[in-house]
């Protein structure tokens, strides 16, 4: 893995710059949802109720500039969202596609294996819903507007420029000093 202080770097600038449209993209989800389809799917709320929970924790920590242990706790919170989407809401759920955005985050930042151990829990939990789904033991589920899929990608299009182009940038300082 990276030296600390370089992940300590990464982090901050991952933090600094991809909380805000996150949070953006998990209450301009609830609020599409709500407008779209109202009350009646109550799950789709699930993701960015547990997304919002721990944006204030990630908060909190950029407050004390424990830039490492927010990043930590960004992208396990991501996990637990993802998988709240896809184990109520099946693989359909756009933000089963955030996985992907969680490996350029966690490689850097936590080593290959976090990202492993991510990328397989991800994995797992769109076994599950495969299981349960076979099982039929999950809901049945209208999909949803196009447009909430949309919203989503644009943002995961800019949150996924922000985790790589930090690095990117660091990397570009660096080799200009020396």
């Amino acid at each position: 893995t990276l030296a600390r202080e370089v992940r300590e770097a990464i982090a901050e600038r991952v933090v600094r710059w991809t909380l805000p449209p996150l949070w953006c993209i998990a209450v301009y989800t609830a609020l599409t949802v709500y407008l779209t389809i109202g009350v009646t799917q109550p799950t789709r709320y699930a993701p960015s109720l547990v997304a919002g929970v721990a944006f204030v924790a990630v908060a909190w920590l950029w407050r004390k500039r424990c830039w490492l242990q927010a990043a930590a706790i960004l992208s396990i919170s991501a996990n637990v969202a993802i998988m709240s989407a896809v184990l109520l809401n099946g693989l359909a759920a756009p933000a089963y596609w955030a996985g992907l955005l969680l490996m350029a985050l966690v490689v850097p930042l936590f080593g290959m294996r976090w990202a492993v151990s991510s990328a397989l829990l991800l994995a797992a939990g769109g076994g599950c819903w495969l299981l349960l789904h076979s099982l039929g033991w999950t809901l049945d589920l209208s999909p949803l507007p196009p447009i909430v899929s949309y919203v989503q990608y644009v943002g995961y299009l800019a949150v996924g420029l922000i985790i790589v182009a930090g690095p990117h940038r660091l990397l570009i300082d660096a080799l200009a000093e020396g």
